[in-house]
């Protein structure tokens, strides 16, 4: 885990976006006790599947039991492709209809025509919303 509330890693994310970023996700570990991530990559080297390389990636920040309530949104920037997981606590509050719509709509559509900034930003938006238990914007 870092500091800031995202790793950007296929470096796409603009300053505004890094910025919204850290301060939505901040207020909303604040309110919910979800810490949620953003990670971009480039492309998947150790994985073949979105959802393996995510929990992995919280596997090795949040071992154990410790995950509980950690979610990351990850970006596959040449895939076109993401992923939302996390641990129990998260996945449960967040649900799969809203998992498989971010990384199945929201992640490839924005994606797909390089709106990658749109495509973190609709998504924790949702996720946001979903999470203070506020009505969930539609997919685009």
């Amino acid at each position: 885990p870092t500091k800031a509330y995202f790793v950007d890693d296929a470096s796409v994310l603009s300053k505004s976006t890094r910025s919204a970023l850290n301060k939505k996700l901040g207020i909303l570990e604040t309110v919910t006790g979800y810490r949620v991530e953003v990670v971009t990559v480039r492309k998947l080297e150790f994985e073949t599947d979105a959802f393996a390389f995510a929990d992995k990636v919280v596997d090795n920040w949040y071992p154990g039991d410790a995950k509980k309530d950690k979610g990351v949104l990850l970006m596959v920037t040449a895939g076109k492709e993401g992923a939302v997981t996390g641990g129990e606590g998260f996945v449960s509050a967040v649900g799969d209809d809203l998992i498989d719509s971010i990384s199945g709509d929201n992640i490839p559509i924005f994606a797909e025509e390089e709106r990658y900034n749109q495509a973190v930003l609709s998504s924790v938006d949702r996720l946001e919303a979903q999470l203070n238990g506020q009505p969930v914007p539609k997919a685009p």
